[in-house]
């Protein structure tokens, strides 16, 4: 551990001497012996003791060396190789408390030493509530040393705190001190995760100009250009990254990334998958690869999806399972993909399989999701109670919208199946209840779903849903046939400061002296709520035969509303309405061209007929 000391020319000092070069000989014991000696002829010579204590250390009687640490301090309270021996020998073991103060102190002293730096962040990590500790120690040490690794060091740990910025300045400060070929590259890396993919280009050409044999550079380029979408170059830089070193898996890595962007996958299977083979092949340093292990499996689980090779993705991820079995993303991805290929059953086979309850807690509400595409509710529910007990409003959040996705998705059971149960845990929630109010009308339950809207559109405190209520409940009338309830509800819209909001809602058309509901009635149309209100206004309006109020509003969408095409929808059916069918069906025609979803023609041509 302590192999060099400044010693003054004494007997002791020259017994130390020699001590030393035993200790480089592997004579330890005899080592020992002369320090002995050493001590006895000045008890007070503290290089002795402190030699002693890493000759003791290194033989395995740590009393002993605790002891001989300790009794050098005694003597040199502010003994450099003391300070630094006992605390590194605390570390061995496991003291980390006690030995942040040597450690401390021994880095004021010497503010470029690497070993007592290593020493302070192992005890850092190892010590609760510390996490600032680790960034002030970083911090310090490079700007009281201007050392270009401790740069290097703070700099990447800055990116893994998610400060690309903060890391940038640090790496330029760094490069000014030093320009190489790392020191680029390092940069560079910040200034891809900044998206700045242009001057990270510049930085790690620049790199390969310094040091051409430089493998890390050019994979650098090669995901600097697959960004820029430059793919012929960038697997150009990665065959140079390989040429240069092709044991070094993450160059596989980054020609896998670029022919996955080429559309080459059966090509990008083959790179991914020696990459995975180098790291199987390596005998340590497993443990630092394996973020890069991860990153290779999920780009064979994407070749194979894109190939459309589901049973080879699935296998992929059960692979990856295997060797890191916390991943969330290898349980996650199959999992996903099997439930929207109508095979939540094998989805919930994954899912049940996870034993680490902070992994399930990750991926809880998936499993409350694919319970519920099971239609297995009430289960999911049971599920789901206990992990709602805290952070209770995100994970709320996150239960409704898988209700809302099943919902857009055209599953309005489970949808509805959810809501039920967020209402139910939150009552007085305007986003719940307005949903399920929603999802209600399309399946014909109006009166409970009047009940939840109205509920929402007199709450003092729900913002942009009471509004988005007042919008399904202007529809709702309509389609009931309470025609001044919905020009209320319409006219409660057009008042409120969200009438510019933008929501997923429905609207009814009055053609041929019937109203008519929306014909995208699932989803619904994302539209603001001022287009909505005056849509429904417009056919509430014709229903009770106030054609000049239809015409009214009608202009007020021509001049306020983006959304061309529903006004003209509106306008032909107030065409109709006055009688002239030709005008209607010319303006329902332009319509005609201009749609782009299939329920709006197929209504549009039902409607033309209806009226000739």
């Amino acid at each position: 551990m302590v192999t060099k000391m400044t010693l003054p020319q004494n007997k002791s000092a020259l017994l130390v001497s020699s001590a030393i070069l035993l200790r480089q000989a592997g004579y330890d014991l005899k080592a020992i012996e002369v320090l002995q000696d050493a001590i006895h002829d000045d008890p007070g010579f503290a290089p002795a003791y402190v030699l002693l204590g890493a000759l003791y250390q290194a033989t395995s009687s740590d009393a002993q060396a605790e002891i001989f640490f300790r009794k050098a301090l005694e003597i040199e309270p502010d003994n450099t190789e003391a300070l630094q021996g006992l605390g590194l020998f605390l570390i061995s073991q496991n003291r980390y408390s006690e030995a942040l103060p040597y450690l401390e102190k021994h880095l004021q002293k010497n503010p470029t030493d690497s070993l007592s730096l290593d020493g302070l962040l192992e005890a850092f990590h190892h010590l609760p509530g510390r996490e600032e500790k680790i960034q002030v120690t970083l911090k310090t040490a490079w700007e009281q040393s201007k050392n270009t690794e401790f740069g290097i060091r703070y700099g990447r740990y800055l990116l893994d705190q998610g400060d690309p910025q903060e890391a940038r300045n640090v790496l330029t400060a760094v490069v000014e001190i030093s320009t190489t070929a790392r020191t680029l590259s390092e940069l560079a890396l910040t200034c891809l995760l900044t998206n700045d993919c242009i001057y990270a280009t510049h930085l790690l050409q620049k790199a390969v100009e310094i040091d051409p044999q430089f493998d890390r550079a050019w994979r650098g380029l090669a995901q600097c250009y697959n960004e820029a979408r430059n793919f012929d170059k960038g697997l150009e830089a990665a065959e140079r990254a390989i040429a240069i070193n092709p044991n070094h898996y993450r160059n596989w890595q980054a020609k896998s990334d670029v022919l996955l962007s080429l559309g080459q996958f059966d090509q990008a299977l083959l790179a991914s998958q020696k990459g995975i083979e180098i790291i199987h092949s390596k005998a340590e340093g497993k443990a630092e690869a394996e973020p890069v292990l991860a990153v290779l499996y999920l780009q064979r689980f994407a070749a194979f999806i894109r190939l459309g090779h589901l049973e080879n993705a699935v296998a992929e991820m059960t692979l990856a399972r295997q060797e890191i079995p916390n991943d969330h993303r290898f349980y996650q991805y199959p999992v996903e993909i099997l439930s929207t290929t109508n095979q939540a059953n094998q989805a919930l086979e994954i899912l049940d399989s996870v034993s680490n309850p902070d992994l399930m807690e990750r991926l809880a509400a998936l499993k409350f999701k694919v319970l519920h595409q099971l239609g297995r509710s009430q289960e999911a529910l049971n599920f789901i109670r206990p992990y709602l007990e805290k952070k209770s409003e995100e994970r709320l959040n996150v239960l409704a919208d898988i209700g809302a996705d099943f919902y857009q998705h055209g599953l309005s059971e489970p949808a509805i199946a959810v809501y039920r149960q967020l209402v139910d845990l939150k009552p007085n929630d305007g986003r719940f209840s307005s949903n399920l109010g929603y999802f209600l009308i399309e399946k014909g339950e109006t009166t409970q779903a009047e009940e939840l809207l109205i509920q929402v559109a007199d709450h003092p405190k729900v913002g942009l849903f009471g509004e988005i209520a007042h919008c399904d409940l202007a529809y709702l009338y309509n389609i009931t046939g309470a025609y001044e309830k919905s020009r209320k509800a319409s006219a409660a819209v057009l008042e409120s400061k969200y009438r510019k909001e933008e929501a997923m809602l429905r609207v009814s058309f009055w053609v041929n002296g019937k109203m008519q509901p929306d014909p995208i009635s699932i989803p619904g149309r994302l539209m603001t709520l001022e287009d909505a209100a005056r849509a429904c206004g417009a056919a509430a309006a014709m229903a009770a035969t106030q054609i000049t109020r239809a015409q009214s509003i009608v202009e007020d969408l021509r001049k306020d509303s983006a959304n061309k095409s529903l006004v003209g929808m509106i306008a032909g059916c107030v065409e109709a309405a006055k009688g002239d069918l030709s005008a209607a069906i010319e303006t329902w025609n332009q319509v005609l061209n201009a749609v782009n979803n299939t329920p709006d023609e197929s209504a549009l041509r039902a409607w033309m007929v209806l009226s000739k």
